[in-house]
């Protein structure tokens, strides 16, 4: 059967055949009136697998943020299977951010992330409870609250005002004594309130309270007074309003004073057994400052007012013969001690012991030995005896007072006649005079052992240690260290200084090499500094290379070709044979290879010469046949 016939034929049964489009003759399912579906069968034939056309395909929504839902205004792709960057829902409320999708959590943001359609709703996590502030004292009524995302308009986070009718009540304000309870903590003028008074006991009903016994309170209690004075509160007849009867053993006006009428903190003494000696006077009492010498016992002490430091000598300007008064020690009984500064026994003299109108001068005075009345101020110095005679402090061997001994008396002085000079003391350099002691040469002020030349001596620089005669001289650095004439750039002393530094000398360093010297060839130095060692003749040719280095006329060409200058510059065609002209034949056989070519430079051989006048002859004849 042909192939035609076979494409009419329904295979399966489905009412369809090849020819009328069934795409699979061998599945009933499977035909152009079939319905597609997602199994991955072209169902109904129309060259398309599943996709949006299958009954079953599934909406998908794009997922920007990958949170795992769609977005809600992206537009619906229907297929079997899920699209790259799509899923199945599409409750996202903004597909830009993965924080914000129906399974979000809702936070006070001002979004809306869980996608409800609600912003910041009261459940919103960070959602506070907010108090109604009527007063705005900046405090809330408890019970009138609101719970917001964000503070409302007139509502505060603090609840615990107790009259939000009145700013002045609240948590902060300060308890006073009015009645209210203005700081909200629940008690009204207690005893911190300000205002609140401290009241005392009255128990006798004096009016006078008792300081052991008080209450603190808004309101005067019942049996209190302000005042705090009363020192018995059971005698009406005692407090600070009674009268005082003195000594009788009651203060009656609470003063805490019975027995001291003048006040002065001493109680009589003639009644109460005190120590007052005068209580109707409140300068006179023990310890009292006693004004001296004014017939007054102040301290009442009961001595002498004239004599006040209980010597038994009555002061000597109130006829007594104590001269200090204000010392016991000091009297007219006592044992003079010498030098203390102190006339122990009143007799006017304590640091003149010797008797020589000097006073010792360890009290004071200036007599410097009180035992010898040669030994003062006033006596004529003998040097170096080891005395100080006129006792003028100084060292009896420093006699020009420059604070160091003689030297002739095992000081450091060696003119102690003369202050300026000591040792130590600034030298004036090159004045012939040592002030310093130094005992070195005032004319070497470097100290190199060499004086200065300009005063005699041989030192060319005497500010620097480092230059005298013979010292190390560094050639090149512009600096005579060792006094020498010479020019400090010519090291080797031959009259010519060295190249390095402008001048001709090319080794400074040997007395033998510089341009008046001799140059001796081919040594390998540049005796004359001309740069030259191996060109004698100065042809330009190195003897190396320089058949005859003594003639500039004989080069380094020495072969055999016509027209070498080895041979004078005459070609051998210039041979003038009439007039015999050998004389300009080459002179050593070398210069032809031929003839003689293991001779040595400037050796000929017969054999060669021969050679040489035949190869000319013979050129000279080729040469004139060819010219004729």
């Amino acid at each position: 059967m042909g192939s035609s016939a076979s494409a009419r034929i329904d295979w399966d049964g489905d009412g369809y055949t090849a020819a009328d489009g069934d795409c699979d003759t061998q599945d009933a399912s499977v035909n152009p009136g079939a319905t597609e579906v997602c199994d991955g069968i072209d169902n109904d034939c129309d060259g398309s697998v599943d996709g949006a056309s299958a009954v079953d395909a599934s909406s998908w929504y794009t997922d920007a943020d990958a949170d795992g839902y769609g977005d809600s205004g992206a537009t619906v792709v229907l297929d079997c299977t899920q699209p790259t960057g799509s899923v199945g829902n599409n409750g996202d409320c903004d597909d830009g951010d993965a924080a914000v999708n129906p399974a979000a959590t809702e936070i006070c943001d001002n979004i809306d992330n869980d996608c409800d359609g609600s912003v910041d709703p009261d459940s919103a996590v960070g959602a506070s409870t907010w108090y109604r502030d009527a007063d705005t004292d900046g405090y809330g009524d408890v019970s009138a609250s609101d719970i917001d995302c964000w503070q409302p308009s007139g509502y505060v986070a603090d609840s615990r005002d107790c009259d939000d009718g009145n700013a002045a009540i609240n948590p902060a304000a300060t308890e006073i004594c009015d009645g209210l309870d203005n700081d909200c903590d629940g008690s009204v003028d207690p005893d911190t309130a300000v205002g609140a008074r401290t009241w005392y006991r009255d128990a006798d009903s004096d009016s006078y309270g008792n300081p052991g016994s008080s209450d603190i309170d808004c309101v005067q209690p019942g049996g209190y007074v302000a005042d705090n004075t009363d020192c018995d509160d059971n005698a009406a007849t005692v407090n600070p309003g009674a009268s005082e009867t003195w000594y009788n053993g009651t203060d009656e006006d609470c003063d805490g004073n019975d027995d001291d009428q003048d006040l002065d903190g001493f109680a009589w003494d003639g009644v109460s057994g005190g120590t007052d000696c005068n209580d109707l006077d409140a300068s006179i009492f023990p310890g009292a400052p006693d004004a001296w010498y004014d017939g007054v016992d102040a301290d009442c002490a009961g001595n002498s007012d004239y004599d006040q430091d209980a010597d038994g000598h009555d002061a000597a300007a109130y006829g007594g013969d104590d001269c200090v008064d204000v010392d016991a020690s000091v009297n007219p009984d006592q044992a003079e001690v010498w030098y203390d500064g102190t006339d122990q026994d009143c007799d006017g003299n304590d640091d003149d012991q010797d008797g020589d109108g000097y006073a010792w001068d360890g009290a004071g005075g200036t007599d410097c030995d009180d035992l010898d009345a040669g030994i003062n101020p006033g006596n004529a110095e003998v040097w170096y005896d080891g005395i100080d005679g006129d006792c003028s402090g100084g060292s009896d061997f420093d006699q020009d007072g420059d604070g160091q001994e003689a030297a002739e008396h095992g000081g450091v002085d060696c003119d102690d006649l003369d202050a300026d000079i000591y040792d130590g003391a600034a030298d004036a350099w090159y004045d012939g005079v040592d002030s310093d002691c130094a005992g070195n040469s005032d004319y070497d002020a470097d100290a190199d052992g060499f004086d200065s030349a300009s005063y005699g001596g041989e030192d060319c620089d005497d500010a620097d240690a480092a230059t005298y005669p013979g010292a190390p001289d560094d050639p090149y650095d512009g600096v005579v260290n060792d006094c020498v004439g010479a020019d400090e750039y010519d090291q080797d002393g031959d009259g010519h200084t060295s190249a390095e530094y402008g001048g001709d000398d090319c080794d400074d360093a040997n007395s033998e090499i510089n341009p008046e010297a001799e140059e001796q060839w081919y040594d390998g130095v540049d005796q004359d500094c001309d740069g030259n060692d191996d060109d004698q003749d100065g042809d330009g040719y190195p003897v190396d290379t320089d058949c005859d280095d003594t003639d500039p006329d004989v080069t380094d060409d020495c072969g055999d070709d016509t027209g070498d200058t080895g041979i004078d510059s005459v070609d051998t065609g210039d041979i003038n044979l009439d007039t015999g002209g050998l004389s300009q034949l080459p002179r050593t056989g070398d210069y032809y290879g031929g003839a003689c070519g293991g001779c040595a430079k400037g050796e000929s051989t017969a054999a060669g010469g021969l050679f040489f006048l035949l190869s000319g002859l013979l050129g000279w004849r080729r040469r004139r046949s060819s010219d004729g």
